[in-house]
């Protein structure tokens, strides 16, 4: 067989994990076991523009392909790197991303932004999300004027709110298994291919489609996979839709008046 990247064993692991050696001396650890399986490809180390993590890919003069997708395509929903480690594919370091785990162990992102946390400029506010156990998202808003209109203090004090309550509703996950919500009777749940609502993923146009409408106005944005990976472009759509909710408050319909 024809290795197109250099390899070896992992020191200490006893022969139980390869690591493949990539550009820039990136290096991506798998199960050895499973190593003929991706040996055929070219892998480099890519990084998404968000996140602090790269991800192993191939792109074979095609789609570019993610390692541990290639590895386990059977593994349900968006896949999860416990280590917050794109480059550890071995299986036990992988689980599925279903259920909002993959957005609530996402790492921060560089310049000192932190996923799941936005300014809003023209409200002069800080709004920190996050996902309960039951799949529901759930915000808070720290006012600047509460923090002598520093900015920067309103910003952390989200940061730490999100911290706490996304590690909060990861323990309780580990501990116990996510309650699913009874749908009403007569009332058919809302469909949505990546599991957040407003956001769709395109495959023929390979891009991922956030879209609302607020007060009989539609709000689209469209965010490419050729920029993101696709969990980076789901969280980003999501927060966009945070975002547009928060700048376009829905107005109750007026109720029409009878008059006979």
């Amino acid at each position: 067989m024809i290795y197109k990247n250099e390899w070896r064993f992992k020191e200490g692991s006893n022969e139980q994990i390869i690591q493949i050696i990539m550009k820039y001396g990136f290096i991506a650890d798998i199960d050895a076991h499973r190593h003929a399986e991706i040996a055929e490809f070219r892998w480099h180390a890519w990084y998404s523009g968000r996140g602090i993590t790269r991800y192993a890919v191939t792109t074979n003069g095609e789609t570019p392909t993610y390692m541990h997708v290639l590895l386990f395509p059977n593994m349900k929903s968006q896949i999860d790197h416990k280590d917050k480690n794109g480059l550890n594919n071995i299986e036990e370091n992988l689980r599925s991303g279903a259920d909002g785990i993959n957005q609530r162990n996402r790492s921060g992102t560089r310049e000192g932004e932190i996923a799941g946390v936005i300014n809003l400029e023209h409200r002069r506010q800080t709004i920190a999300y996050w996902t309960e156990r039951d799949g529901k998202s759930v915000r808070k808003q720290f006012t600047w004027s509460q923090f002598n209109n520093d900015k920067k203090a309103a910003y952390e004090a989200a940061v730490k709110c999100r911290t706490e309550n996304n590690d909060r509703v990861m323990k309780e996950l580990a501990d116990n298994p996510r309650i699913t919500p009874i749908q009403k009777k007569g009332k058919r749940p809302k469909v949505s291919n990546t599991g957040v609502k407003n956001v769709r993923f395109m495959p023929s146009q390979n891009l991922i489609r956030a879209n609302i409408t607020i007060n009989n106005k539609s709000h689209q944005k469209n965010f490419h996979l050729s920029k993101y990976s696709k969990e980076d472009a789901i969280e980003n759509a999501r927060l966009w839709v945070a975002k547009i909710q928060e700048e376009n408050p829905s107005q109750k319909k007026k109720q029409k008046v009878n008059n006979n």
